[in-house]
């Protein structure tokens, strides 16, 4: 059976494979069409397969991403680590200290006083309660001398924001920061009546490592009141050059869960940003949308040629049930205002859509309108309104989506608790140049549409549509 640019299929054997869709009774298997991730899959993917080339960033950066995300994390940390090894243990005697093994600071704040580049600083286990931001703006490593802080191997380092007392909730804030290695810690309990921040990426901060990480309860006090926002991981920059941007990031294997983001972003890159790579992390119940590329709002960044997210990659993202407690529709994965994006190979399930790439501000021109990206290979299911949108919503007061592919992804039954019927799997709206090609769409409820055009065919220029087959799963 050849593969025509629509293959209608209806029944209850209608099967997604993992290697590609059976058409059951035909004998018949189309491979090349569909995401290959299990549709049982419900946990971040594994990066072992995945293709370097995608990786962002300059050479000495995307080196040392492989080999994190091939296993060879361990040797790298060795090599980087070319100065002191400092270490703190909440449980230490302030009388004492010396940062020795021996005698551990007290706390975070004294060890942090303390790094150079090559440095390694120890978090033992235990709880850690800052009652201010803890400030690494004045660390920088080099490229061959990251500084590291880690929790200790086989312990549990807690920093706990229940006793925070500062001004801006702010539990970890990098301005300036370059070439540091955060890994194996976790971070909680930070809340704010209107804001609160995990960790913040400001004024070029670069060559920044992430990994290995649980974040937990980055709460507003009312999320659904607008303008209340809280971040997970939020990298904001207002430097207005492009020598000035932040960038060469890396987040990986983190555990970002059960936050009250309001109207905001688990994980969010914006404004003069590039080079990123959100790679196999877990972000489940956390609110508004989960992992976010933004740009064109122009709040600090007052210059529309690289006031936007570009060169950015997530890759093996499993990203579940993130639903706005203000009930306005949001989607797992988000890039709004950026350019050259990636999303490959992510799983998105029960969040209010799946994944979305948008166009919510009217940029300066076109050349800065959302453009280029790539939504590749994923598996998106089960979101309540929404599978897959592309293009700007409005037909006057939002941007076009430009140059921009949907290829080789599975969709089934999104859209099932969309309201007035609403629903649909793939959503086509304000866009100049889009592929829509090898896509597995199947839902069990015949009032969703498949692909929908809103608000109309005639905003949708330069379109092309190949090879997708669809399908009634009853």
């Amino acid at each position: 059976m050849s593969v025509v640019k629509k293959t209608v299929m209806a029944g209850a054997a209608f099967l997604i494979m993992a290697a590609g869709v059976l058409l059951a009774g035909c004998g018949t298997t189309q491979a090349a069409a569909g995401s290959n991730i299990p549709v049982t899959q419900n946990s971040p993917l594994s990066a072992d397969k995945m293709d370097r080339t995608l990786l962002c960033g300059d050479s000495g950066f995307c080196s040392l991403t492989d080999r994190i995300v091939s296993g060879k994390g361990a040797e790298a940390e060795s090599e980087l680590h070319t100065g002191r090894t400092w270490y703190a243990d909440p449980k230490a005697d302030a009388d004492t200290a010396d940062g020795s093994k021996a005698h551990p600071f007290a706390t975070i704040e004294e060890s942090i006083s303390q790094l150079q580049a090559g440095d390694l600083l120890y978090l033992r286990g235990g709880v850690y309660s800052p009652e201010d931001t803890i400030e690494l703006s004045g660390l920088h490593g080099n490229e061959g001398a990251y500084i590291q802080i880690a929790g200790y191997p086989g312990e549990k380092a807690v920093i706990d924001g229940s006793y925070f007392t500062g001004e801006d909730i702010r539990a970890v804030e990098m301005s300036g920061t370059s070439f540091l290695w955060i890994k194996n810690l976790t971070l909680q309990n930070y809340s704010g009546p209107e804001e609160a921040i995990g960790m913040i990426m400001e004024h070029s901060a670069n060559h920044i490592l992430i990994t290995g990480c649980e974040i937990t309860g980055i709460c507003v006090d009312d999320p659904a009141q607008e303008d209340h926002t809280a971040n997970a991981i939020l990298c904001y920059n207002t430097e207005t050059t492009r020598d000035g941007a932040a960038g060469n990031i890396l987040i990986y294997d983190n555990r970002i869960h059960d936050c009250a983001t309001g109207w905001s972003e688990a994980v969010s890159f914006d404004e003069n940003t590039e080079n990123v790579n959100v790679l196999c992390n877990s972000v489940v119940n956390t609110g508004n949308i989960g992992i976010d590329f933004a740009g064109n709002y122009y709040d600090d960044c007052n210059a529309p040629e690289v006031a936007f997210c570009r060169n950015c990659l997530a890759y093996g993202n499993y990203v579940a049930d993130c639903i706005a407690a203000s009930g306005i529709t949001c989607y797992g994965i988000y890039a709004d205002g950026a350019q050259h994006i990636t999303f490959h190979s992510n799983v998105v399930t029960g969040c209010s859509g799946g994944i979305e790439v948008g166009a919510e501000q009217l940029p300066d021109s076109d050349a800065h309108s959302t453009g280029n990206v790539q939504v590749v290979n994923n598996l998106v299911y089960g979101n309540l309104e929404k599978g897959i949108t592309i293009g700007g919503y409005d037909t006057d007061t939002t941007g076009t989506v430009f140059d921009s592919s949907v290829i080789g992804n599975t969709l089934s039954d999104n859209g099932l608790k969309a309201p007035d019927g609403d629903g649909a799997e793939i959503t086509v709206s304000k866009v100049n140049g889009l592929t829509l090609q090898q896509n597995v769409i199947t839902n069990q409820n015949d009032g969703i549409s498949m692909i929908s055009f809103e608000p109309g065919k005639e905003y949708v220029k330069n379109y092309q549509e190949s090879g997708n087959i669809l399908g009634r799963n009853q």
